[in-house]
């Protein structure tokens, strides 16, 4: 049976969480469980930190960093379509215009809710900045960690939550408002049959409850269930669940279901996992209080696929390390092969009639090892030069956005197998349309650009032209063209 090792590690504005546990085969059982409070917040403090609670056994696990909501945002979009890359596509090209930020300077993921039965999905979008993945990078690289994945915490506290239910085989109450409390912070997550359909972070915590601020935190959660039925996501939800293991979450409770009448539960879900005998388990000072949600949750798999924060460059540089690897090996069994061979030629010389055989049958052996690392290494080659000379369906939408005018606005694009493009679309001018033809004819990606038709038509505040282009992409251009 096979057995992993998998660890967490979340870096809050008050601890760093690190947690470890042992999948084999359908279980999953903790093994080690630390936190640590920030008393140096700059980027060596928490460096050293880090680097203080992690071993060569965290090192050679599979890491997952977890981002929190309160350093991210997430974003609803309805569009129509169920194929997986037509969203890619659309998320692509509307993701700019719903943050403040500059396209370039995010990170973004997706994850599928639901397909509807009028052609339309339900898809929520994670959104980080560049500079605080960068600074997840940063300081892994220096504490010597390879980050597989990036993940966003609302995510994960809700995955930890439905398996909590199915652990003490809980009645699935289908839409729920899942508060973690934290130190400082808290999250509200909206979720449906184990999938985040909404989060917001709120800055009231732990520390918050029975005292002042108590009834500022109750009055942050009425107004995240209002931003929640404006978004018009659903119904609201039947039953509120607090997940906390504060002695004064009891107030808390009462407090919410005065200000919102809708049932509240409380739970912990640290207590029902299956713990390691030696698994370390966290010792905290008097008064300090830290969540565990979000690092217990991003070890299961859900429902609803995790999002990967991580940048597509550190992707990129992955698959070149792979690449840098399986050249090695490579080299490696060139090597040996090399070592066999005047190995053979050496008995032969001292055993030319006894050793005869046992070099034909090494020989032998070799061959097709030898033939199949040159058919791979001619795969790699004839994959590397269509990569180089093929250009990817980000380019091309990348360079599509370029091209369209201000006042232009897409109706649909497909590609079929041929790569013929179809563009349906609406234009407040129609000069606009002609320029985007004109922009598209001047472009070294496209070819063949034929104006179907361009027909305007009267609206309530004027005129539009809907407009219908066909064109043919092209597969073979150069690296500076594109």
């Amino acid at each position: 049976m096979m057995k992993s090792m998998i660890t967490t590690i979340e870096i809050s504005e008050f601890h760093i969480k690190l947690l470890q546990v042992l999948r084999q085969g359908g279980r999953i059982r903790l093994v080690r469980h630390q936190a640590k409070q920030i008393a140096d917040s700059s980027f060596e403090g928490i460096v050293n930190l880090l680097s203080s609670m992690v071993d060569d056994k965290v090192r050679e696990s599979h890491i997952i960093g977890i981002i929190p909501r309160s350093q991210s945002m997430v974003r609803y979009f309805s569009l129509p379509s169920h194929s997986g890359q037509e969203l890619s596509k659309m998320i692509s090209l509307q993701i700019g215009n719903q943050t403040p930020y500059a396209k370039e300077d995010i990170v973004f993921d997706h994850s599928l809710i639901s397909k509807n039965p009028d052609g339309y999905s339900k898809v929520l979008a994670a959104i980080v900045h560049k500079e605080v993945t960068q600074k997840y990078l940063d300081v892994f690289k220096k504490c010597q960690l390879t980050l597989n994945s990036l993940t966003l915490s609302s995510s994960s506290i809700v995955n930890g939550f439905y398996h909590w239910q199915k652990a003490v085989k809980k009645e699935n109450i289908a839409l729920l408002m899942v508060i973690n409390v934290d130190t400082s912070d808290s999250e509200i997550c909206f979720c449906f049959d184990g999938k985040l359909l909404f989060s917001r972070n709120i800055h009231f915590g732990a520390k918050d409850l029975g005292g002042d601020f108590q009834n500022d935190f109750v009055r942050e959660v009425s107004l995240t269930l209002e931003s929640y039925r404006k978004e018009n996501l659903g119904s609201l939800p039947s039953r509120v669940v607090l997940i906390s293991s504060f002695h004064e979450s009891i107030f808390l409770k009462e407090k919410i279901f005065e200000e919102i009448r809708i049932p509240v539960d409380i739970i912990d879900l640290y207590r029902v996992f299956p713990k390691m005998k030696d698994c370390f388990i966290p010792i905290l000072s008097e008064g300090d209080y830290f969540s565990s949600s979000s690092s217990l949750g991003a070890v299961f798999r859900g429902p609803q696929k995790p999002f990967d924060l991580l940048p597509k460059k550190e992707n990129e540089t992955r698959k070149i390390k792979a690449q840098q690897v399986m050249w090695l090996q490579l080299i490696g069994l060139f090597f040996v092969a090399g070592c066999l061979i005047v190995a053979a030629f050496s008995f032969n010389l001292y055993q030319e009639k006894i050793v005869s055989k046992k070099l034909e049958m090494q020989h032998q052996q070799l061959r097709p090892r030898v033939e199949e690392v040159r058919t791979k290494k001619n795969r790699i080659a004839d994959i590397k030069n269509y990569l180089v000379s093929v250009p990817s369906m980000v380019d091309i939408i990348h360079r599509l956005y370029r091209l369209t005018p201000e006042n232009v606005s897409y109706r649909s694009l497909s590609i079929d197998e041929n790569d013929n493009l179809t563009i349906q679309g609406i234009s407040e001018k129609r000069v606009d349309v002609n320029e985007f033809q004109k922009n598209l004819i001047g472009s070294p990606l496209f070819k063949d650009v034929n104006l179907k038709y361009a027909t305007q038509r009267r609206v309530f505040e004027g005129e539009i032209t809907d407009f219908k282009i066909t064109c043919q992409i092209v597969r073979s251009i150069s690296q500076d063209t594109q």
